[in-house]
């Protein structure tokens, strides 16, 4: 009885260096999507640099839509080619969608996305 628990505590204590791998990819875009917020044009972030760029905003905003996308087509069991191909090409347009359809045309969201009302 006391191996059959030892068994099974170190079978659920094994290591996922994948997801060790995965969080170290998302604190790295993590990173990266704060040294963005530099150069977002219309975003109100208490510090600019001189060289601003308007096109950073859509690929800022993809985070949630990501994860969305994600977490539903990971219940389909789609293969690893077609299931990321499917999260690319949604959240390209989610993005789209949602910055030119929802955020801009909507004044009460504009100030959460750092845009003039």
């Amino acid at each position: 009885m006391a191996t059959e628990h030892a068994a099974i505590s170190a079978s659920q204590a094994a290591r996922r260096y994948d997801i060790d791998a995965l969080r170290v990819f998302a604190f790295g875009l993590l990173i990266f999507f704060h040294v963005g917020m530099f150069y977002v044009l219309d975003w109100g972030w208490h510090v600019k640099s001189t060289y601003l760029s308007k096109w950073l905003q859509f690929p800022i905003l993809h985070q949630t839509i990501i994860v969305v996308i994600g977490f539903n087509l990971s219940r389909l069991q789609l293969g690893p080619v077609v299931e990321p191909a499917l999260v690319l090409f949604a959240t390209i347009a989610g993005c789209f969608l949602l910055h030119e359809f929802v955020i801009r045309r909507v004044a009460f969201l504009r100030p959460f996305f750092g845009l003039k009302l």
